[in-house]
């Protein structure tokens, strides 16, 4: 009776695919993994589908998204005082136009994005020559007198094309 239990015990081992039922039960896991990302993205799209479907929400996205406004309205843009101190201006979200375009890599683009100012011993000439290097044209300074009015920014704006 043991040779036959011994036996048996053989034949199934050799018999059985358990590789093939480890690699199935994984499959198995991953996908159902893949399940619950797909029903969560589908319990999130409802509810965006649902929310979207309110005009009254619509209507709010496209005053706040895109600065969309009802129809016989107005739009406007508030921009700073002329006295507004730089920091006032940086916080408030508000760009002043008044100033000339920065040059990418002086001083006061480094200073806007909160970089330390390059200093003699650093290695400024090949910093701004790579940019010419690499195909950028490069922009002349402003004087600081030039044209404040609307009129003269857009034309400073508009020579960027050049």
């Amino acid at each position: 009776m043991v040779a036959f239990l011994v036996f048996a015990a053989v034949v199934l081992a050799t018999s059985m695919p358990v590789e093939a039922l480890l690699v199935q039960h994984h499959q198995l896991d991953a996908a159902a993994v893949a399940l619950s990302r797909a029903e969560d993205a589908d319990r999130s799209l409802s509810a965006q589908l649902r929310e979207l479907s309110n005009p009254e929400a619509v209507n709010d996205l496209a005053r706040a998204d895109y600065g969309l406004v009802a129809a016989g309205q107005k739009a406007y843009v508030i921009l700073p005082a002329a006295g507004a101190s730089s920091s006032a201006v940086a916080g408030s979200g508000h760009v002043p136009l008044d100033d000339s375009p920065v040059v990418p890599g002086s001083a006061l683009s480094r200073q806007l994005l909160g970089l330390a100012p390059l200093t003699a011993g650093t290695d400024a000439k090949a910093a701004t020559s790579s940019g010419a290097a690499a195909g950028h044209k490069t922009v002349k300074a402003r004087p600081a007198g030039g044209g404040v009015g609307f009129w003269p920014r857009v034309v400073q704006t508009l020579e960027f094309w050049r």
